[in-house]
């Protein structure tokens, strides 16, 4: 340590001083944590966001003593929020996080984080803090700050690049209460979030993660609109979820919108579309099923030899769980005579 005396903070901002530093932390004993602990404390806001100082603040609080991580908490307490959505200083603020373990020591990050959740959240560095909080603090305890601005929040974070991520991360950690409030603020804006490219994962984690009871009201929430939102890129992600989720009388709504569709044909060729009908057909009750089928059918010759892969796969689900309504040899014929027919009618370019 003597070698190192008074050079400490210069050699933090340099990687190989920096290194040695932390060489030093993990051989030593607490007299040298202390040592370097004590050449660094005026320093510590600027060490957690320095490119090289970050990693010997991180392996600093994770070798001083209980009463000397508290100070250092306390020290960096004002500068969490803007360290935390730095590139750099993210990694020291998640370790913070994760070493606070006194009561007082959270009391000083929530203080510090609580009125920054939804700037943290749907920042590409934040985000991860909130992240942190929700894996090591109590969902009935110190997150609860985070709880309480998802309920305010919840559509502007859910729909966020980032923001989507904390809100499963805080599905995953939230008490009973906690996920209904969720699901409910979901819910509530589920036609929103389902066409959204970020808002879509967020409802698919809800109806993997939740009861089939607590989901009710979001797979009813594409009903009147079956058909518009499985011909779209996001939201047929999520018709087919709900479709697997529904009970059964929702599920033979959603059958029942597939029938009614101008174009059954537009459909099974849909590069989205497709997959939904392949849903329904896979856990739609039979009864359902079955009616979708007799729509089908009459396309099916054609799809045999269709140029579409979604026609195809069509046409291969069907015939394994109806495989009784196998196209005869003549509807064969008939539709390779027709499509004949199409491709000599088409107008020449």
């Amino acid at each position: 340590m003597d070698s190192v005396r008074g050079r400490v903070y210069s050699m933090s901002g340099d990687q190989m001083g920096c290194r040695q530093l932390q060489y030093m932390l993990g051989d030593g004993g607490p007299e040298v944590a202390t040592a370097i602990l004590a050449e660094v404390q005026d320093h510590l806001a600027d060490l957690m966001t320095d490119p090289f100082g970050n990693y010997l603040f991180q392996k600093l609080l994770e070798h001083v003593s209980d009463d000397e991580r508290a100070s250092v908490v306390f020290a960096v307490a004002h500068r969490l929020t803007m360290s935390g959505m730095s590139l750099h200083g993210t990694r020291s603020v998640q370790k913070v996080v994760e070493l606070a373990r006194s009561p007082t020591e959270r009391a000083a990050v929530v203080q510090a984080l609580e009125n920054s959740v939804v700037d943290l959240a749907t920042n590409p560095n934040g985000n991860h803090v909130i992240q942190r909080v929700l894996q090591h603090f109590s969902a009935e305890g110190d997150s609860m700050f985070v709880y309480a601005a998802l309920e305010r929040s919840c559509f502007e974070v859910a729909t966020h690049r980032h923001g989507c991520c904390v809100v499963q991360r805080a599905l995953d950690a939230a008490s009973l209460e906690q996920r209904l409030s969720l699901v409910a603020q979901v819910a509530g804006r589920a036609l929103e979030m389902m066409q959204d490219p970020f808002g879509n994962y967020v409802v698919q984690y809800v109806l993997d993660k939740c009861a089939v009871e607590e989901v009710d009201v979001i797979t009813r929430a594409p009903m009147g609109q079956v058909v518009h939102l499985s011909t779209q890129k996001f939201s047929s992600n999520v018709v087919e979820k709900c479709l697997e989720k529904a009970q059964a009388p929702v599920q033979s709504a959603y059958v029942a919108e597939l029938i009614a569709a101008p174009s059954m044909s537009a459909l099974l060729h849909d590069q989205y579309a497709n997959y939904v009908i392949q849903r329904a057909l896979s856990v739609a009750p039979r009864e359902d099923v079955a009616l979708l089928s007799d729509v089908v059918r009459p396309h099916l010759a054609l799809m045999r030899n269709s140029m579409s892969t979604g026609g195809r796969r069509i046409f291969i689900k069907m015939l394994k769980r109806f495989p009784e309504m196998a196209p005869t040899h003549a509807e064969i014929a008939a539709a390779e005579q027709q499509q004949q027919q199409q491709r000599h009618e088409a107008p020449l370019n």
